[in-house]
């Protein structure tokens, strides 16, 4: 890929970065399901709604965000602008 193209991806952004994301989000949703394990289904959502939220303040935090894939998202300028007032996005 790397010959024919002559495009060298930057592992640290598309591999490092998620991967970090990935194994917070993991312990959150095993921690919160340990903490809630006898509340059954409840806890289960409990977990996978807190593995989300972690994900996505993981990736703020290590700024993996860049303009052009929030452009893409529906109302994407006007979420951009936003992101950009509150410097999720530099």
């Amino acid at each position: 890929l790397i010959v024919s193209t002559h495009v060298v991806p930057n592992i640290y952004k598309t591999i490092i970065k998620p991967l970090i994301a990935a194994v917070l989000c993991g312990a959150s949703a095993f921690g919160v399901q340990y903490l809630l394990s006898d509340m059954g289904k409840i806890g289960t959502v409990l977990a996978i709604a807190s593995a989300a939220v972690v994900y996505f303040i993981v990736l703020i935090v290590l700024n993996t965000f860049e303009p052009d894939d929030i452009i893409t998202l529906p109302k994407g300028e006007k979420l951009l602008k936003i992101m950009t007032k509150l410097k999720i996005i530099r």
